[in-house]
């Protein structure tokens, strides 16, 4: 909601473009208070935490990944695409 314009914006009365794509944006970062004590210690066991919660939760993402499939303008179905892949 814009705090100036109270008027909800959501798919019912949000106009959108013709070529308009929607899309999701993940940011995976660790805690503050994690980064600090990856910083300070020079673990590298931290880091190597990190990245393996990081990999594994991209693989969980891709294998979820799906494109709606149209036809002639229609939605007709949705495809699940297991290699993670729009094509």
């Amino acid at each position: 909601m814009n705090p100036i314009n109270p008027i909800k914006h959501n798919e019912a009365n949000t106009p959108r473009r013709a070529n308009a794509r929607a899309c999701y944006d993940a940011i995976l970062s660790a805690p503050k208070s994690i980064s600090i004590t990856a910083l300070i210690t020079d673990d590298p066991r931290i880091l190597e935490a990190h990245k393996r919660a990081v990999t594994e939760t991209l693989l969980f993402m891709e294998s979820r990944g799906m494109t709606r499939v149209r036809k002639k303008g229609a939605n007709t179905k949705t495809q699940h695409k297991p290699d993670g892949g729009n094509s």
